[in-house]
């Protein structure tokens, strides 16, 4: 049986695809992380004890891989949501903190979400399961049923949904994402912002996330629909902790619900930088049971109505197999900041990220500009022309489904050797 935890224990695994954003929530928080994925980047060896999980071994091998770690509680993060059988092994020994493995498979049905948000009165987009047929005529979307990060979601080029995805009717309009908080007996929204999808001045394309921008202001009205959508999440799912609800604003102004991801996700790092406050102590202390109470929220509910300041946070993607040049870590250029660094030399396969680039400025517009600017500066400056990357695609891995796109459960550890490179 893993043993009770308690916020006056510090020490933390953060694991997920990509654990910097939460180790560095970590670090601000207090505690001391041990970061586990599948990068273990220059940056986040620099701040903790990093430790890479080779890609082949990727999720089923993670278990057997944080056996040989200390046996302290995880925080998981990034597309574990889709591997709730993973989450549940791993807590047969330790505290797993976040919302129960065996709540996950409910909110990521995706008729079951729309019913719920549907009772608090927003809109959600019809839905098609596998082997229902649609209109293919550009009006559809075929997603994964285990995804992230928009990997593999596509516009409906048959009529019958394949296998192991489900059908979604394409909303047009503005991608936003609101964080929220879950705790025993209730909600609150904390903050939203937009999202950037398929830009490509970051080397996405399609439905490919690349970042966040926020937090946005949102009006009386909007604010209220959202809380109240938050809520209704959070209680039919029984949601502990942070949680993001994926969004789109139609023209009309309307928001439609997309998609709940149950877990510390990539905008919360936004909030938290704009903030200038960690969000994991609340993370934890609602997994725990506690009783949030709104003096614990200070300073956060009033970025929905008067933003302090815009951060940019975008991930740039390798459009071609690409060389790391020069030395990332080093300081790039004022209000620019550079995370998930590679290592001089290191090669990024095409369509794998290369580094997120985080801004601040006054206004949405000028975050975005100067992203873009440090988007186009890093691909001509820092990067080397296209190499024969061959060799590092052999353990390609989209970790929304498993080594080489595998979708099946992880019903043992995956075969061969398995082992966590230790970086630091």
């Amino acid at each position: 049986m893993p043993r009770p935890f308690s916020l006056s224990s510090r020490s933390l695994i953060v694991l997920g695809a990509s654990s910097r954003a939460l180790a560095e929530s970590a670090l601000r928080a207090g505690s001391t992380p041990i970061a586990v994925d599948l990068f273990a980047d220059v940056d986040l060896r620099a701040r903790c004890r990093a430790f890479r999980i080779p890609r082949v071994e990727w999720p089923c091998g993670i278990p057997r891989a944080l056996a040989r770690l200390p046996r302290v509680p995880v925080v998981w993060t990034g597309a574990l949501e889709n591997h709730p059988e993973v989450l549940a092994r791993i807590a047969a020994s330790r505290p797993v903190l976040g919302t129960s493995p065996r709540k996950l498979a409910a909110v990521r049905d995706p008729r079951r979400l729309g019913s719920v948000l549907a009772s608090a009165g927003l809109r959600a987009p019809r839905c098609a399961l596998a082997g229902e047929r649609v209109d293919a005529a550009g009006t559809w979307l075929v997603k994964p049923l285990r995804s992230a990060a928009g990997i593999g979601v596509r516009i409906a080029t048959e009529d019958e949904i394949p296998a192991d995805h489900y059908g979604q009717a394409l909303i047009p309009g503005t991608p936003t994402s609101i964080v929220g908080l879950g705790w025993r007996g209730g909600a609150r929204l904390l903050g939203a912002t937009r999202q950037l999808i398929g830009v490509e001045w970051l080397g996405a394309s399609g439905f490919r996330y690349a970042g966040n921008v926020g937090p946005i202001a949102l009006s009386p009205r909007l604010e209220e629909r959202l809380e109240r959508a938050a809520r209704a999440v959070a209680r039919a799912f029984e949601l502990r902790g942070l949680f993001g609800i994926d969004l789109v604003i139609d023209d009309d102004g309307e928001p439609w619900g997309v998609e709940v991801n149950p877990r510390y996700t990539a905008s919360v790092e936004v909030i938290e930088r704009a903030t200038g406050r960690s969000l994991l102590d609340l993370h934890l202390r609602a997994t725990l049971g506690e009783t949030i109470s709104l003096s614990s929220l200070d300073g956060l509910e009033a970025t929905r109505r008067a933003v302090p300041r815009i951060v940019a946070k975008g991930i740039l993607w390798a459009r071609s197999s690409r060389r790391v040049r020069a030395d990332l870590a080093e300081p790039f250029a004022t209000s620019v900041a550079l995370a998930d660094v590679p290592a001089p030399g290191d090669e990024i396969p095409a369509g794998h990220p290369v580094t997120t680039i985080l801004v601040e400025a006054a206004t949405e517009d000028e975050a975005v500009a100067i992203l873009r600017r440090a988007a186009s500066e890093i691909d001509e400056r820092l990067l080397d022309d296209a190499v024969d990357a061959a060799p590092a695609m052999e353990g390609r891995v989209d970790p929304a489904l498993g080594p080489r796109g595998s979708s099946l459960p992880c019903a043992s550890d995956a075969p061969g050797h398995h082992g966590l490179a230790r970086f630091a």
